[in-house]
C-alpha cells in the first residue's frame, strides 16, 4: 500500500457538489483528504460536509451504475476532485465502460486542466497507477477481490 503520504482516508463522507447554482451533497463511498484539510474538519461533527474538493474520491459500483459512470463523474469533475476511481468489482457497468465480456475493472479518471482525461483502466494482475496515491503497490485483482 501507499506509505508516508499526507492523506487521511474516510468512508461514507459527504462531499459538497454544485448543481445549477446551488450546493448539494454526495455521500461518497471513500474520500481521501489531505492531512491539513482533514485536521481543519476534524473538530466538526461527524456529518460535516467537505466543502473543499478532496484529492481523491472512490465509488464502488452497485446496480445504479449509471450514477457512478455519469452523474458522479460529472459532479466530481465540476468541483475539481483530482482523481476519481470507479471500482466495478462485479462488472455491473455498461459495455461501453467495461467492454465485452463484461468483467470487473477499476477505472481512474484524472484531472487534465479543468476536466477529466481519458480514464486509465485496470484489470487482472495489472499494477494500479495513481497520481494521488503514489507508491501504491497493489494489482487490480488484489483491490477488486478485496471489495467483493
Amino acid at each position: 500500500m501507499a506509505q508516508n503520504l499526507p492523506y487521511v482516508v474516510k468512508r461514507s463522507k459527504l462531499v459538497a457538489v454544485s448543481q445549477e447554482s446551488k450546493v448539494t451533497a454526495r455521500r461518497a463511498d471513500i474520500v481521501v483528504f489531505e492531512q491539513a484539510t482533514w485536521e481543519g474538519m476534524k473538530g466538526l461533527s461527524s456529518s460535516a460536509m467537505a466543502y473543499t474538493a478532496p484529492p481523491l474520491v472512490i465509488e464502488v459500483v452497485s446496480t445504479n451504475w449509471r450514477d457512478d459512470y455519469l452523474t458522479k463523474l460529472a459532479e466530481y469533475e465540476s468541483i475539481g476532485v483530482r482523481e476519481y476511481w470507479i471500482v466495478d468489482y462485479a462488472g455491473l457497468g455498461g459495455v461501453r465502460y467495461l467492454g465485452r465480456p463484461k468483467r470487473s475493472m477499476l477505472s481512474i479518471y484524472t484531472m487534465d486542466g479543468e476536466e477529466y482525461g481519458e480514464p486509465l483502466r485496470f484489470r487482472g494482475d495489472e499494477p494500479i497507477v495513481s497520481q494521488v496515491m503514489t507508491g501504491l503497490s497493489v494489482t487490480a485483482d488484489q483491490l477488486l477481490g478485496g471489495i467483493a
